[in-house]
């Protein structure tokens, strides 16, 4: 398993009966952060909102820009134009 310096901003994940989930944390971004026990890209990234992750990546220092780079990629006029596409697509 990977060494764990968890920032102090980030909060422990609970289920919905309150225990709390092992190696999980929820950013201030809403974004969920877990140890999945991968060999390989062990940390697992997770959208605010969505059940499964976006992303892997080796450590948890690189979590933060993986984070910045998602929610800057989500501000562009690009982006918002794709993602109405798809969510009307969708309806």
């Amino acid at each position: 398993m990977i060494e764990v310096d968890v920032p102090a901003q980030w909060k422990p994940k609970a289920n919905a009966d309150g225990s709390l989930i092992p190696d999980c944390w929820k950013t201030p971004a809403g974004y969920t952060v877990a140890l999945s026990g991968r060999p390989i890209m062990p940390v697992a990234v997770i959208r605010a909102g969505e059940k499964i992750p976006f992303a892997y990546v080796p450590t948890l220092p690189e979590v933060h820009a993986l984070i910045a780079a998602d929610l800057q990629a989500s501000m562009t006029p690009a982006f918002r134009a794709a993602f109405a596409a798809v969510e009307v697509a969708t309806c």
